[in-house]
């Protein structure tokens, strides 16, 4: 019994690493060779893994781009819903970004952000898939919002909302990467946040 229990923890960090190496593997790639010139092969041998390997963790190469999307978009709906009451929703989706921000980016991982957000600013493909998860979660952050208020389907005004904050999101990740991410990030989103809220 006792070496079961010490198995699967251990399998399941062997799991983490061998992903992480994949994702970091991939944008280092892209970063040297460009996204176009980078083929699933050569991610996995700069992982030292094989190409089966690859495909137990991702089903492409624009799969490890955006291997984060689904958790973030989670996290944001999590932390919007968990926001004190009393603000209007754009100060609430604002509030719950910038508290994400300075939970999540500093100086260790905005090297990681930069190089993503660099990718779907010099690739059209990229932007598009990244047109289609803004959709999804404009989705369930309207869904998060309608909730605050006590709604359990979100309004045309909640799906609004969720769309302007997403937009904002993706405006100031891209002005950032165009300044090299010299600034705070935080402190964008905060200001960016401040100047639509009211």
């Amino acid at each position: 019994m006792g070496v079961m229990q010490t198995q699967v923890p251990l399998r399941e960090l062997k799991k983490e690493r061998t992903k992480a190496a994949l994702e970091a593997a991939a944008l280092k790639l892209f970063r040297e060779r460009g996204y176009a010139n980078t083929s699933v092969a050569e991610i996995a041998a700069e992982a030292e893994v094989s190409r089966r390997t690859f495909f137990r963790y991702f089903r492409s190469k624009e799969g490890v781009v955006f291997a984060n999307a689904d958790e973030n978009g989670r996290r944001l709906q999590e932390a919007i819903e968990a926001e004190p009451d009393g603000a209007n929703p754009l100060q609430v989706f604002g509030n719950a970004v910038v508290r994400l921000t300075r939970q999540g980016v500093d100086e260790d991982s905005k090297e990681e952000v930069l190089a993503r957000q660099r990718l779907f600013l010099d690739n059209l493909e990229l932007r598009s898939r990244l047109a289609e998860v803004a959709r999804v979660w404009r989705g369930f952050l309207g869904e998060a919002l309608a909730r605050r208020a006590g709604r359990d389907v979100a309004a045309d005004s909640d799906l609004l909302y969720a769309a302007v904050g997403i937009a904002v999101i993706q405006t100031v990740l891209d002005q950032w990467t165009r300044d090299g991410g010299r600034e705070d990030l935080a402190d964008r989103f905060s200001e960016a946040f401040m100047k639509i809220s009211g």
